[in-house]
């Protein structure tokens, strides 16, 4: 029961509880779909706190954010893991990307849509495509072979 005040009178009236509506651990389907703003906004406090100079960060902290930007980055994360320099080696543009679907599947990742996935590679990784005979390669770069990617793209490297 609570307490009502409609039309200038005041009165009583049923509270209904209706426990079948309630989500089924409602507080880790929030988390989850909150964890990145809620790392956002205390990073963002953080930085207020630095500037302000009530804070002071820690010498491995540049590192630790470089990394886990890196880690959260899934195309640097797959650069990292799977690309290797390799002098007189090109790999098709189309097989590259391939792979990097296949590496996302197998660690449960977010694929990154086609043109960010080529500007990521191109200025964050310094990897770009040069056109041969109509097709897009990478060229000096070679895939590290894995059993589970190969499955789903094979690597055959082609010398220039």
């Amino acid at each position: 029961m609570m307490l009502v005040k409609r039309f200038g009178r005041v009165g009583w009236a049923k509270w209904k509880k209706n426990h079948e509506t309630r989500v089924k651990d409602l507080e880790l389907k929030i988390y989850e779909k909150e964890l990145p703003q809620l790392i956002r906004w205390g990073i963002e406090g953080a930085r207020r706190l630095h500037q302000q100079g009530e804070y002071s960060l820690s010498p491995v902290h540049g590192s630790v954010i470089e990394h886990w930007k890196n880690e959260a980055n899934s195309v640097v994360a797959w650069a990292n893991e799977c690309l290797i320099q390799v002098e007189g080696v090109k790999v098709k543009r189309s097989d590259a990307r391939k792979r990097y679907e296949g590496y996302c599947d197998a660690t449960g990742r977010k694929v990154m849509p086609y043109h960010t996935w080529q500007e990521l590679l191109s200025t964050t990784i310094g990897i770009g495509a040069t056109k041969i005979q109509g097709d897009y390669y990478f060229k000096g770069i070679g895939i590290a072979f894995d059993d589970e990617l190969d499955k789903v793209a094979p690597f055959t490297p082609s010398l220039r």
